[in-house]
């Protein structure tokens, strides 16, 4: 198995090579769509390493035990309501706030997007506030295989992964503020 500092030299020299690709494509007119996809492409690679060295620390460091269940079962639970409810109103905000951007101005384009961010906010907030109330019930349906204290454990860390529900499910609108911007 290769160690954390072989692996980290390779994905530098890997990153270095995807720029020196990326320089070169732009000296012969590449353009901005492929600088701006292979920007994005090496995000998301990163991204996605970096998320198997968390699962990879996870899992080293708790193993297989109750506080581990518990906290997978409502960080997915939250995170899976949170791309549900935060990702569908940014997708539709894109084409607003691009009409108002050349219909009327920048400004009215960022009051749009200030109003829109309040209301889902208040969304996720009121959705938040009903998974604080029905956390025992959501939990119970949920995890029929837990014992009752695991199920305890699993209600307490829903309740305060929900600060973390409200602030990835806004997000999804403020990445898709930021792509309407370009």
């Amino acid at each position: 198995m290769d160690s954390p500092i072989s692996i980290r030299g390779r994905l530098s020299s890997a990153l270095i090579w995807l720029q020196g690709q990326v320089r070169a494509r732009r000296e012969k007119g590449g353009g901005a769509a492929l600088s701006g996809f292979m920007t994005v492409a090496v995000v998301m690679m990163l991204g996605k390493v970096v998320s198997f060295l968390k699962d990879a620390c996870v899992a080293r460091h708790f193993g297989i035990s109750d506080p581990l269940d518990a906290f997978v079962l409502s960080f997915s639970l939250l995170s899976f309501l949170a791309c549900m409810i935060g990702g569908g109103m940014p997708e539709a905000f894109i084409p607003g706030f691009a009409q108002v951007s050349h219909r009327r101005s920048q400004d009215a384009a960022h009051r749009l997007g200030m109003q829109l961010s309040l209301v889902n906010a208040a969304i996720l907030l009121g959705v938040g506030l009903l998974i604080h109330l029905f956390a025992p019930l959501v939990v119970e349906s949920t995890a029929r295989g837990f014992e009752e204290s695991k199920r305890q454990l699993a209600v307490t860390m829903l309740r305060s992964l929900i600060p973390f529900f409200l602030c990835y499910g806004l997000t999804f609108h403020f990445a898709a503020w930021l792509r309407a911007q370009k």
